[in-house]
């Protein structure tokens, strides 16, 4: 089963009588996608999930079609699935933030969740399925990001109950976040952490990592990534990352509506997709062999070639021509010989997600390349 057919299974059960979980993890991971800015108090005034839910339906009147277009898209059904349930509805929602800054540039989104008197989920929003959204999990790959500082700032402005413990988490950029906050944060601040969760988010920059502090959390620390992971693996330090199965192809994983679940439990995978080793493998590689400008110029190279070709979102990676796919070829032959490498081996990912005449064409021709 899904999310969504966790929700219809698990959702008349209260917190009480079955305490929260990884799946209930990745559900506030995912609802914090919602824009509920505006609806969500900025301070400490609540909000339960459902009158949330509701405002946000009357405010904004998503059509299905417009929720179909990406799983950021499709966060509404989250939430509006979760405000029927005994489970989410009555939970409170408090200190909404969001920063959108185009020139620094800058993404951040963050909500506390009350899940009872004494416990507190906060989540933080990851990138949407536009190429600009994983062009920041690209770019945390060589420096310290705004979002990142905003993390920090957020989860000391509001871990500061005295009785209170709290649990950190978000899903792709949203997991990076919360990691890099429960490291950077104060002593105090992380005493009160019972949880740190990273669905499939990218781990710290080398250059900003901190061995200690990660052996201070690392019980704490939980990574789920599904079988063929890409941004979840990049400075990936834990040891024990819980792989899952989801039902999407590919890069599609990265979806968390694909995940699978068994009871309260992601259904464990056997271990990685050997393409998504592979990838890794060489992408690791080109980490180490270049510096952090190298890093930012890699980036910079590969999205400015998606946008190029027409790709604004995931999802249009599956309407390339023929004229675009022969674009980026063309542009990923002129890339340094390291760089070179990683790119073709992302761009074979890309095709398994093109039909099977389109992929047999550009396989053929990365061959000749």
């Amino acid at each position: 089963m899904n999310l969504f057919d966790y929700l219809k299974w698990r959702g008349d059960l209260t917190f009480k009588a079955d305490p929260f979980n990884e799946v209930d993890n990745l559900i506030l991971s995912s609802c914090v996608y919602v824009n509920l800015e505006g609806i969500v108090p900025s301070d400490s005034g609540t909000i339960t999930l459902k009158e949330a839910s509701d405002l946000y339906f009357k405010k904004y009147k998503p059509t299905e079609e417009e929720m179909d277009q990406g799983f950021s898209e499709g966060a509404p059904r989250f939430i509006r699935a979760m405000a029927e349930t005994t489970r989410f509805k009555d939970i409170l929602l408090h200190n909404e933030k969001t920063v959108n800054d185009d020139v620094t540039p800058c993404q951040f989104s963050a909500i506390v969740y009350d899940i009872d008197k004494h416990t507190s989920y906060i989540a933080y929003r990851g990138t949407d399925s536009s190429m600009n959204g994983w062009q920041e999990d690209f770019e945390i790959s060589y420096h310290e990001t705004m979002a990142q500082k905003l993390a920090v700032e957020y989860l000391e402005e509001n871990a500061k109950g005295l009785f209170r413990k709290y649990i950190v988490g978000g899903h792709s950029k949203g997991g990076n976040l919360a990691q890099y906050a429960a490291s950077k944060c104060s002593k105090k601040t992380r005493k009160k952490l019972i949880t740190v969760y990273s669905n499939d988010g990218p781990g710290i920059f080398d250059g900003l990592f901190e061995e200690n502090i990660y052996q201070e959390i690392k019980e704490r620390y939980i990574k789920i990534v599904p079988a063929f992971s890409v941004f979840g693996r990049m400075f990936d330090s834990s040891d024990s990352n819980i792989v899952i199965e989801s039902d999407a192809a590919m890069i599609m994983q990265h979806d968390p509506s694909t995940w699978q679940i068994e009871g309260t439990r992601f259904v464990r995978a056997e271990g990685f997709d050997p393409d998504s080793e592979k990838l890794m493998e060489e992408f690791n590689e080109f980490l180490m062999d270049v510096d952090t400008e190298k890093r930012e110029v890699f980036s910079r190279q590969i999205f400015e070639m998606f946008k190029e070709a027409g790709i604004r979102k995931v999802g249009d990676l599956t309407d390339l021509d023929y004229k675009d796919i022969l674009k980026i070829i063309d542009d990923i032959k002129d890339m340094d010989p390291v760089a070179k490498k990683v790119a073709i081996r992302l761009f074979k990912v890309v095709t398994d997600t093109i039909d099977d005449t389109a992929k047999v064409k550009v396989k053929k021709l990365i061959g000749k390349k």
